[in-house]
């Protein structure tokens, strides 16, 4: 099967006389899948491996360079799976008759809020600030959320005592046993995915 494109039929032309060697006639032998493999196997080679003078030399190094390329594919692929695995690890149970969830993905975002000097209220700089680029909501807003969720008076002091004397732990997943589901924040092993829920 040819491809009739300007840049397709000559160079199916080039093969022609290769298939007819090996099969007897043109339709003998399906090139389609050396075909495909040629942007992998030759361009991204060519582009990235130094060419010489030397054909000999020029194929040398970009053998070299597709064998070093799949052996780092492969490291990294083995990193994000020891990566995966070890963030699986990092989770928070559930306890008791509620119902069995797990807390995913642990996230530095209020770590350093103990520590935070607070003069009668929080600083309007560090309450403005998002809790990182891909949570957008103010470090106020959630400490505002979570007072008015507690039936707190509406006070800079409760603000204050719910910052710093309260332990907050972030987490970009949790997972129910039953039924069975996932909802996911924020996680670096699913960049792309984003469930939108209500805090």
């Amino acid at each position: 099967m040819f491809e009739y494109s300007r840049k397709g039929l000559p160079h199916a032309l080039m093969h022609a006389a290769e298939l007819v060697k090996q099969g007897g006639h043109h339709g003998a032998t399906c090139t389609t899948v050396a075909e495909s493999g040629h942007r992998y196997n030759l361009k991204m080679p060519a582009k990235f491996a130094r060419t010489y003078l030397s054909c000999n030399s020029s194929q040398d190094g970009m053998l070299r360079w597709m064998l070093e390329n799949k052996l780092l594919t492969s490291v990294i692929a083995l990193d994000t799976k020891l990566t995966k695995q070890a963030e699986e690890s990092e989770v928070l149970e559930s306890e008791g008759d509620e119902k069995v969830f797990k807390l995913r993905t642990p996230l530095d975002l209020v770590n350093d809020w103990r520590t935070l000097s607070c003069r009668g209220r929080t600083p309007v700089a560090w309450g403005r600030q998002f809790l990182s680029k891909d949570v957008l909501v103010s470090r106020d807003e959630l400490v505002s959320l979570l007072r008015v969720k507690l039936n707190l008076d509406r006070t800079w002091s409760e603000m204050v005592k719910l910052t710093t004397k309260l332990h907050w732990e972030c987490f970009g997943s949790i997972h129910w046993e039953s039924p069975r589901r996932s909802i996911v924040g924020v996680s670096q092993t699913s960049r792309h995915r984003r469930d939108f829920v209500r805090l």
